[in-house]
């Protein structure tokens, strides 16, 4: 498409328009999620804005945010622009709801790495105030590996309970579940 569009105060350009029902809009101005969403909320528009490195999907009744790259950016296109208009935001929103999802994954991934390696200098920290005598100070480091000892089992297991629930997102989402289907 590539014509200029503005959304109150801001300037931008509709980089997909599926017969006005949906756009697709790169914002040239340099402002807030709260500042475009003010603005917003005279409008009536659906789709999604590209923020610098935010992308906000603007449904019709709720708004999603994350970041956003050029390869995901095409996907999202890929998917929306071969759509039916009216099935455009049902589909953003889905890549945007997957897209936050695997980036909490992401998080409590490297939430697991960092405790390993917590464990670890709690384990050296502990033999290395042994060694020196301050078995007190040995002691509050062996009380402290305890504790992440006692976390690990937790996030071992919501890290199975997030994974099908991945499984089941994935496919009620990609697919949609036999209701969304039948409307």
């Amino acid at each position: 498409m590539g014509y200029p569009i503005v959304i109150g105060r801001f300037r931008g350009e509709v980089l997909l328009d599926l017969e006005g029902l949906f756009l697709l809009v790169s914002l040239n101005s340099s402002c807030s999620e709260e500042e475009i969403l003010s603005d917003l909320n005279s409008l009536h528009l659906v789709g999604v804005l590209l923020l610098q490195q935010k992308a906000l999907f603007v449904g019709s009744s709720r708004v999603l945010s994350t970041d956003w790259n050029q390869p995901w950016l095409e996907g999202l296109l890929r998917m929306v622009e071969g759509a039916d208009p009216l099935q455009a935001e049902r589909i953003a929103e889905r890549v945007f709801l997957r897209r936050i999802f695997a980036k909490g994954l992401q998080g409590l991934l490297e939430l697991e790495r960092h405790m390993q390696r917590l464990k670890k200098h709690a384990k050296q920290a502990e033999e290395d105030c042994l060694h020196a005598g301050a078995y007190a100070e040995g002691n509050e480091w062996k009380a402290w590996l305890q504790e992440i000892e006692d976390i690990e089992p937790r996030l071992r297991n919501l890290e199975l309970t997030l994974g099908r629930f991945a499984v089941r997102l994935g496919n009620r989402w990609l697919w949609g579940s036999e209701d969304d289907q039948s409307t």
